[in-house]
């Protein structure tokens, strides 16, 4: 048995409630309740942290756990033209990559993320991969895995990788060449591998016109319609209105990015129930240098980033469902939360998109996101208050226990701040 004492957010409640505590027995929440309300048994392993919060494991639902793919063209006349080609796996061979996402994706659970959505590569199977490795191995110092596998765009697109003279197989997979049928096709492809999610890229990414839309109207509508008879979500790279509005009228799950919203698109998504997974914090990333990209690539990044704060403040007033994720690398995930607040969000509301409205878009919020009795066991005690200040959480040293399936993967003195037993 696991005690854990603190300030409690259940991320269901509208508040939180001091003297807590948390019961966790064998890989269940057994008990949520107030100190007085329990009387701790002497073979229990207790943790209590001076000022600590004890809170749900957190999601990131838009990761790439792919590493290792070849630096883009740095040439702003080509980022200008909308073209940032790569060819995957030319310059890294397979095996290399794929230790290496792994070697990455170990950041994730010290930092506090417990589950991530994987959005996808180009034909590596690096999130089968580690989602496999982690269900079928037990490896717990991984989080848990939804994937969209191979992404899927189409020919001619910016993440088309090669002209159109030159064939590689491995592109084969997620590079549509045209019509509905091979859509569907790629898609089953996806699912047979046993993906988790389809991801389409529906719209180009900031360097493109806002006009553009990669897949036909008939082609969008088909494939989501395929995937919904299988009980597979979509999920829809768009950040311009013109193709977000096809998405979200095919019935897709989520919008990423969400750059250009409007009243149209934002009434459908709150009607359906789908959900907007913004991603400030790899365009907010770029606009800090962080991601080596071109001074006209920044450039445009910043424009962007006021439209998307402009759509989100419309998707929080039409009451559209938003949902953290970064697109970003794994350590730094909870960034997300703290940009979701500097936009507009209370910390409740962001510490709730990156646990139980996560858990909901991925359908996992019966087993886990909040803490509630008879819940999986994925929780954190955290040093101070997040409600108070979000960024403590964007720190991976005030993550002092994380603990996954009832395991504890996590436990540390930091700052001569000793996690009691």
């Amino acid at each position: 048995m696991i005690v854990l004492k603190g300030r409690i957010i259940d991320a269901i409640s509208d508040t939180y409630f001091e003297n807590g505590v948390v019961v966790i027995a064998d890989n269940k929440i057994t008990r949520v309740c107030r100190e007085e309300a329990f009387s701790v048994p002497p073979e229990a392993e207790v943790y209590k942290l001076e000022n600590g919060t004890i809170m749900p494991g957190m999601m990131d639902v838009h990761v790439h756990l792919k590493v290792g793919i070849p630096e883009k063209v740095q040439n702003p006349a080509v980022y200008t033209a909308g073209i940032s080609r790569t060819i995957p796996g030319m310059d890294q061979y397979l095996g290399y990559r794929i230790l290496k996402s792994y070697l990455a994706a170990l950041n994730f659970v010290p930092s506090g993320i417990t589950t991530v959505r994987d959005m996808g590569d180009m034909g590596g199977y690096f999130g089968l991969s580690l989602r496999n490795l982690r269900e079928f191995c037990g490896i717990n110092a991984l989080p848990r895995i939804k994937t969209a596998n191979v992404l899927l765009t189409a020919a001619g697109s910016n993440q088309d990788p090669l002209p159109s003279w030159i064939k590689l197989t491995d592109v084969e997979d997620w590079v549509i060449r045209g019509g509905a049928d091979e859509v569907i096709q790629a898609a089953r492809k996806n699912m047979n591998a046993r993906a988790d999610w389809i991801k389409i890229l529906a719209t180009g990414g900031p360097m493109n016109p806002e006009f553009q839309q990669l897949f036909t109207d008939e082609e969008i509508y088909a494939v989501v319609n395929d995937c919904m008879n299988r009980g597979i979500p979509v999920a829809a790279h768009a950040m311009y209105a013109k193709g977000t509005l096809t998405c979200v009228k095919a019935g897709v799950s989520s919008i990423e990015h969400g750059v250009e919203l409007t009243d149209e698109i934002t009434d459908i998504m709150a009607q359906k129930n789908i959900y907007l997974a913004p991603t400030f914090t790899i365009v907010k990333a770029f606009i800090n240098g962080e991601g080596k990209q071109p001074a006209v690539y920044v450039d445009r990044c910043k424009e962007r980033f006021e439209t998307m704060q402009k759509s989100f403040e419309l998707a929080m007033k039409k009451g559209v469902k938003i949902v953290a994720g970064t697109d970003w690398k794994a350590g730094e995930n909870a960034q997300e939360l703290q940009h979701l607040v500097e936009c507009g969000m209370t910390p409740m509301q962001a510490i709730r998109a990156g646990t139980i409205e996560a858990a909901r878009l991925l359908k996992m919020d019966r087993q886990l996101g909040s803490l509630e009795e008879g819940k999986l066991a994925d929780v954190l005690l955290v040093s101070g208050n997040p409600l108070e200040d979000i960024t403590i959480l964007t720190k991976p040293d005030n993550i002092k226990v994380v603990i996954i399936d009832g395991k504890v993967e996590k436990k540390g003195v930091m700052n001569n701040e000793k996690v009691c037993l």
